[in-house]
């Protein structure tokens, strides 16, 4: 059996670039080395297209299709703050938070 990269949920949208077709479709869930985006365009396995998420242009090429969502494969992996765009939490992608343990089981976060 081969390693699955650890998805994350998503739900943001995504211009997508692939001539012909240029339009917004949603990624469903992303990990470092793909994603899989709501299916509303014509693909071919192994085709190029460009994602773009807001001044960022990510390269990458369709991994699979099954109907009703596609699956790519980016020509790079992600790095952490990249990753974050696509699970919208890009503000959130350099801050380390703390947790301190009260009684009771009370937690506080503290950065």
């Amino acid at each position: 059996m081969g390693y699955r990269a650890r998805r994350e949920i998503s739900g943001v949208c995504v211009r997508v670039i692939m001539d012909p077709f240029e339009g917004q479709v949603t990624v469903r869930n992303a990990s470092k080395q793909g994603a899989m985006l709501e299916q509303c365009f014509d693909a071919e396995i192994g085709d190029a297209l460009i994602l773009q998420l807001r001044d960022r242009r990510f390269a990458a090429r369709i991994a699979w299709t099954n109907g009703t969502a596609t699956g790519v494969a980016f020509d790079s992996a992600l790095r952490p703050a990249e990753l974050a765009l696509f699970t919208g939490r890009a503000g959130h992608a350099h801050s380390v938070a703390h947790a301190r343990v009260g009684f009771a089981g009370y937690v506080a976060l503290r950065k």
